[in-house]
């Protein structure tokens, strides 16, 4: 049922520049193909981050909360309450409007979640065979604000620096903690990550094709490019196994393919890959 929902939806792409009945008309087949993929079981559908999506895929989705009002679907979408504060070409972040309504109309209930607490991280780094001072792990506490993604970035910051050292099966810090720059955003670690690959390492991950969501190693073998096919699997193993940039999706055998394929282990740095090039980069990739 969810391949052949996926298989449905995706074709119905809206048209930013479509202003005419077709597009309501789209948005209607949008709303029926949910409901028939939620005919035999309930469905849960999640979109994150919400603070990104474009005007017209918000509409799209004011539009499903009133169609599915009745329907077996849970719409969850997730955005950072902070996003919301910052103005859109000196307007209201559409994003905020579309809360608003749903609240006004009573289709939606807000749930906050709040960050971890300084216990909630104590506990998180011990799982993990973290064991840090206690002032270093206040430190990465106050600069995170609890935000769970940015703590797993620093950790492999913390990896890909060898600012770690394992002792008797524990993480510890082999500098003084003082010493230790914890950054000051997500994106900044990300690109510190970046940074501290090998040069081919990071012309592979210039290349078109892995600009989607996924890529495949042997389409990347294919492309137009300089590296051997050989070196590509080695190259790509290494950015999984060293630097825990990409992971290796497993095969689901829904479809046919040739090699294994890859993705970013979260979006982020994909998104501060590409925000790093300049738009004549940006124009000879595409």
């Amino acid at each position: 049922g969810g391949g052949l929902g996926s298989a449905v939806i995706q074709p119905l792409q809206i048209d930013e520049t479509d202003n005419t009945p077709d597009r309501q008309r789209r948005m209607a087949q949008f709303a029926n193909t949910l409901r028939l993929a939620s005919a035999t079981s309930p469905m849960l559908l999640a979109i994150d981050d919400l603070h990104r999506c474009s005007p017209e895929s918000l509409e799209l989705l004011s539009y499903l909360s009133d169609q599915l009002a009745y329907s077996p679907i849970l719409l969850i979408l997730l955005y950072r309450p902070e996003e919301l504060a910052r103005r859109v070409h000196s307007e209201s972040q559409p994003v905020r409007l579309l809360i608003s309504q749903l609240k006004r109309t009573g289709r939606c209930a807000e749930i906050e979640v709040p960050g971890l607490s300084p216990a909630d991280i104590s506990d998180f780094l011990t799982a993990q065979n973290y064991f840090f001072p206690e002032t270093f792990t206040r430190r990465l506490t106050a600069q995170s604000g609890g935000n769970p993604l940015f703590i797993r970035a620093f950790l492999a910051l913390l990896h890909t620096q060898g600012l770690l050292n394992r002792e008797q099966g524990r993480f510890v810090l082999n500098q003084d903690e003082k010493d230790i720059v914890i950054p000051a955003t997500i994106e900044a670690i990300s690109q510190q990550r970046l940074e501290r690959i090998a040069d081919e390492l990071r012309d592979l991950l210039s290349y078109p094709k892995i600009r989607e969501e996924r890529f495949a190693a042997q389409v990347i073998a294919g492309s137009d490019n300089e590296i051997p096919e050989s070196n590509i699997f080695k190259y790509l193993n290494q950015l999984e196994e060293d630097y825990r940039l990409v992971s290796e999706l497993e095969d689901q055998r829904l479809v046919v393919k040739v090699g294994p394929e890859y993705r970013f282990v979260h979006a982020l740095l994909r998104q501060v890959l590409y925000q790093d090039l300049s738009d004549s980069q940006r124009r000879l990739l595409h």
